[in-house]
């Protein structure tokens, strides 16, 4: 198997891959604020959906899903294979952020 065919074989496992608003030649990298990513994801085929979902497939008003073209993804996957830890960190520190404004907020 190719480090490419692992990837998207390692990728078709998650829940990312269902997004129902992912078109057929893109992936679901993360749900994210727009703003932050806008500044920070390094991926130049980004697209933003219009409702993300938490990991129950409730939706989640302070966010958006981001999506990548899938040839995009891969390449950068080979090149960065700790890319997908460092994202999983950013978004663990928003869902962090955010329960502390909402903790505050009570």
């Amino acid at each position: 198997m190719t480090l490419h065919e692992q990837v998207m074989e390692e990728y078709k496992e998650t829940l990312a891959a269902t997004h129902p608003e992912k078109r057929d030649d893109e992936v679901f990298l993360s749900n994210g604020d727009p703003f932050e990513w806008n500044r920070s994801c390094a991926y130049r085929t980004k697209r933003y959906g219009n409702v993300a979902y938490d990991i129950s497939g409730n939706p989640v008003d302070w966010l958006r899903p981001v999506f990548v073209k899938r040839e995009e993804f891969i390449t950068y996957q080979v090149n960065h294979p700790d890319a997908m830890q460092r994202i999983e960190r950013k978004v663990d520190e928003e869902w962090a952020a955010r329960k502390e404004l909402l903790e505050v907020s009570e």
